[in-house]
């Protein structure tokens, strides 16, 4: 019994030697194999949290934006503040100021911020605010995406509602602080591609999920076309016919001068939709947001292009189009946007 025993004790001295003499070699491999790679593909310098990228996106981001002239981009914005500082005076619409009284801050006005990169953001709808959710969200480490046209709008709308709306922050002073010292930003569009982009999102169709607008542009019809029945959707000459009158506005078709307050506030950039890449460019250089690239919310079929505009306007009268030009004057001119051509 005890010549067994012993046996039985010297084969598992053995297969325990041999299972650590395997553990052993495992591990010098895997640590070879580990020096061999970080000597033949170190990994890439971080000096500090901005510069941060995932390795799962590093070899496929090799151009983060395109080639920006700055020289232009600073040309233009000195062109487009001063213009809309001259057109203020023209109508009597105020002095733009840093020390403006925040009180006349009121809740049409809905101010975004970035932290990380010290901007605020003035939000018009139609006018990129979904793609910027988007940036804003991404850049504030909201959401992890190195694709943000792979975030969805939705989501990216509740995120900087609830993280980001300056309204939203209890300190009158970090608001205050904030105004002063963070850069601002306001981005417009031509008033006539906006309304039509608003249509075409909100009224032109049924949307089961929206129920709201779909009343709303039935009303619209039976107001402008006199028409009883309540099952029919506005036209975009209905829709234009209505936004003339001088009624409440939706914050998607409200003016600019009331939803940003631009005679009032100084903005140190004025970007335009219809060159919102190059100006994205360059303005997200100049903010030092180095890993991101600004997404385009819509495929080229979707967005409201020149065709687009000359298709619409086709079916609406020329006394229609000159109201709603009056109306909307304001944001024509304090903007640099021309006559609609057609008048």
């Amino acid at each position: 019994m005890p010549a067994i025993r012993n046996s039985s004790k010297v084969r598992h001295r053995i297969l325990a030697f041999g299972a650590a003499v395997v553990i052993y070699k495992f591990i010098c491999s895997r640590y070879l194999l580990a020096y061999y790679y970080s000597t033949r593909f170190p990994a890439p310098v971080m000096k500090g949290p901005r510069e941060r990228i995932k390795m799962t996106t590093h070899f496929t981001q090799l151009e983060i934006h395109p080639t920006v002239d700055e020289g232009r981009f600073n040309e233009l914005q000195i062109q487009r503040r001063s213009l809309l500082r001259e057109e203020c005076k023209r109508h009597n619409l105020g002095n733009i100021s840093d020390d403006f009284d925040v009180r006349l801050l009121h809740r049409s006005v809905k101010l975004l911020y970035s932290d990380n990169h010290k901007f605020i953001l003035c939000e018009i709808p139609k006018c990129a605010s979904s793609s910027m959710k988007k940036v804003l969200v991404t850049a504030e480490k909201l959401v992890n995406a190195s694709d943000l046209s792979k975030v969805e709008s939705g989501f990216a709308v509740q995120l900087t509602n609830a993280n980001l709306n300056l309204r939203k922050l209890r300190n009158s002073r970090e608001i205050i602080e904030k105004l002063k010292t963070y850069k601002r930003l306001i981005i417009v569009r031509d008033p006539l591609y906006r309304l039509l982009s608003a249509y075409r999102s909100k009224l032109e169709r049924e949307y089961p999920w929206n129920r709201e607008f779909t009343n709303f542009s039935r009303m619209i019809h039976t107001i402008i076309s006199g028409d009883s029945r309540r099952n029919i959707s506005a036209t975009f000459g209905e829709f234009l016919g209505y936004a003339a009158m001088d009624k409440e506005r939706d914050r998607h078709w409200s003016f600019y001068h009331e939803l940003c307050l631009p005679c009032t506030i100084r903005y140190d950039f004025i970007l335009h939709v219809e060159t919102i890449n190059d100006d994205m460019a360059a303005f997200m250089k100049l903010v030092s947001m180095d890993n991101i690239t600004f997404p385009a919310n819509y495929e080229s079929s979707r967005q409201t292009d020149q065709e687009k505009v000359n298709g619409y306007l086709a079916s609406v009268s020329t006394k229609t189009i000159e109201e709603i030009y009056k109306r909307y004057q304001l944001d024509f001119e304090l903007f640099g946007f021309r006559k609609p051509s057609v008048l």
